[in-house]
């Protein structure tokens, strides 16, 4: 029978809260600059600029003048005199008829680059809080007032404030900064990062507790307390719910059942309207989206809106009899929609799972005819299987670039279970795909050195996992040295599986990103063996190998001069315009292919190979000087080849 937790029936959903005042600090309290502080670069050819003052309403006025004093007295913003960046407050009326304090950062945000820190999938965290017992819900965390803007560019985020008021600048990160959300992202993964993904979860600024078992919330309450005094990390009281079995997590309904649809959401869309025009339409289909989790063959459902899509703003927007039954369709699902429920995983002894298999007909006589028993059960499960006395490595690799900074992430784990985790920073330039290679490089050179034998390798990188596989072919010129050196490596083990796991599953590789980008963490904030290192040189120069000893299949994509002497060479009519056209500006002499220059200089086309061996004479022969790239073109073409 299944307990009573699992059955189907009216639960409630929503527990009654106690409210508790727990009081207020007078003296505010910021996360240390060493943990994290807001920075504010420009981009190139972007200047200060002045927006041009606006008026308000008296009654406004009044409001804004009150919320600014509390700013001030709260010395999270400070009066100034001169400024060269000057943004105008955007008050914002809120229900309980207050004003939120919104400043217009739209001019400093178009000069800001992108912080391409990765900020967590939140339908993976809904996921992940099912099946708990208890839950405590902390939302709108009180942190972005706790992290300081860096001295140096306070002054970028100065505002006018209406009438006498005059002029003052943010001491600490406001809200509608652009890269807001990725800086308080990272100081809270640097906190919490050892607690996050076992019985706490982060989006932002909103923090979930969870716990399976009842009598184990008081523990994980009072480690992640510890860890906020730790780090002076404050609550907003009235935001806080503890201790309750279910709860409302980034717009769903979350109990230890599973996820189900908000009311308010699925009650939006079954009274809506039919759309009277495209932009409706549009509104509609986004707000269906977002509850598409809960609905099944969603694509199928509105395939009939495809054509109302499509058409121009100037064509007639008709909605029809197949549309409105679509639209029934959608709303008649929603109202009894499904709960979703993640599947357990249950862990079996080998001996068990081999005596279930034998007694299915379908896959006994197969066992038999199998040479390895340990490969049939990890083909039926899906990954390799491990039996009892486990001397297999594990190795999960992860590697980024940006345009500033690269990294490489590994973790390994023993064959008894310890686990390490490194991270290096790449100082030399790379793409993604090479500084995955490097990381899985680094990692397999240090598992070589433990005399690991047997080794069990993930990451998320198809491209890597499936050349070394020989799924793919390795066909690139800069990835060519890297495959090299990943597969002579991976010859020295005995066995090795290679596994591919989503971005989202692949979290203890990816939570190091925060250090490969150059955030510094101090030993005490790390909370767990994280080694930090730099590297300045790639892993093949250091292997010593060279692009002319690769054995790269160079006719996998064919001769590119064939098409165009196809071209030049047919009479028929099966050639475009578009071709002869771009015909004319090639000619054969003598059966070679050759290129008219802009000067009229014929450039003699030449192929794959003949192309490898004049780039290294040009990059690094004897009268080679290691140009830059555009400068390595202009002499190959300056020596009469293209």
């Amino acid at each position: 029978m299944a307990p009573s937790q699992m059955e189907d029936g009216q639960h409630e959903v929503q527990d009654p809260l106690e409210e508790i005042n727990l009081g207020e600090l007078e003296n505010p309290i910021w996360l240390d600059r060493k943990l994290v502080e807001h920075r504010l670069p420009l981009k190139e050819g972007f200047k200060p600029f002045q927006q041009l003052s606006h008026r308000m309403s008296k009654e406004v006025e009044l409001k804004v003048k009150e919320e600014v004093e509390k700013l001030l007295k709260a010395k999270f913003i400070k009066p100034i005199r001169y400024t060269e960046w000057l943004s105008n407050i955007g008050p914002v009326m809120k229900k309980n008829g207050k004003v939120r304090i919104c400043i217009d950062f739209r001019d400093l945000n178009c000069a800001t680059p992108k912080d391409v820190y990765v900020i967590s999938i939140h339908d993976m965290l809904i996921d992940s809080l099912a099946r708990h017992e208890l839950l405590s819900f902390m939302y709108g965390f009180s942190g972005y007032n706790q992290i300081k803007i860096a001295e140096i560019d306070t002054h970028k985020i100065a505002f006018r404030c209406p009438g006498a008021l005059g002029m003052f600048e943010w001491l600490v990160m406001p809200f509608g900064l652009k890269n807001a959300g990725a800086t308080y992202q990272r100081a809270i993964n640097s906190i919490f990062h050892d607690m996050i993904g076992h019985h706490i979860e982060v989006y932002i600024d909103d923090i979930v507790v969870k716990s399976k078992q009842v009598a184990d919330h008081i523990l994980h309450l009072r480690k992640s307390f510890q860890r906020m005094r730790q780090h002076e990390l404050k609550l907003n009281p009235l935001k806080c719910d503890f201790g309750v079995k279910a709860g409302n997590f980034l717009g769903f309904l979350v109990h230890q059942r599973g996820v189900e649809v908000d009311k308010n959401k699925a009650k939006t869309i079954m009274e809506a309207n039919p759309p009277k025009n495209k932009k409706e339409l549009q509104r509609f289909l986004g707000q269906v989206n977002y509850l598409r989790r809960f609905i099944s063959k969603l694509a199928v459902k509105t395939k009939e809106f495809s054509q109302l899509l499509r058409i121009k703003d100037s064509r007639e927007f008709k909605w029809e009899e197949s549309h409105q039954k679509a639209f029934d369709v959608i709303k008649r699902y929603l109202s009894n929609p499904h709960v979703l429920m993640p599947p357990r995983i249950v862990v079996v002894a080998k001996t068990d799972l081999i005596k279930y298999m034998l007694n299915r007909p379908i896959l006994s006589g197969r066992i038999a005819d199998h040479p390895s028993l340990d490969e049939f059960i990890g083909e039926q499960v899906g990954f390799p299987f491990c039996g009892v006395g486990v001397r297999s490595w594990e190795l999960k690799f992860d590697g980024s670039s940006t345009e500033t900074t690269a990294g490489a992430r590994i973790v390994i784990t023993s064959s008894r279970g310890v686990k390490i985790a490194l991270s290096f920073n790449l100082g030399f330039p790379c793409t993604n795909n090479q500084a995955e290679y490097e990381a899985l490089v680094i990692g397999l050179e240090i598992l070589k050195d433990l005399g690991a034998k047997e080794l069990l390798i993930s990451g998320n990188s198809q491209l890597v996992l499936k050349q070394l596989s020989g799924e793919f072919k390795c066909t690139s010129l800069s990835l060519a040295p890297h495959y090299t050196a990943a597969s002579q490596l991976l010859d020295d083990f005995e066995e090795v599986s290679l596994v591919h796991v989503p971005r989202q599953e692949n979290w203890e590789a990816d939570e190091l990103v925060q250090v490969a980008s150059g955030l510094k963490m101090s030993p005490e904030l790390t909370h767990r063996i994280v080694l930090i290192q730099k590297k300045n040189h790639p892993s093949i120069q250091q292997r010593e190998i060279q692009v002319d000893t690769l054995n790269l299949d160079i006719n996998l994509a064919g001769d590119w001069r064939d098409g165009m002497k196809h071209v030049l060479e047919s009479t028929g009519r099966d050639i475009t315009h578009g071709l002869k056209m771009r015909a004319l500006n090639y000619v054969l002499v003598e059966g070679d292919l050759y290129k008219k220059g802009l000067d009229g200089m014929l450039l003699r086309c030449i192929g794959f190979p003949e192309a490898l061996e004049i780039m290294k004479q040009v990059h690094e022969g004897v009268c080679g000087a290691h140009q830059s790239v555009v400068k390595i073109r202009w002499l190959i073409r300056r020596y009469g080849y293209y």
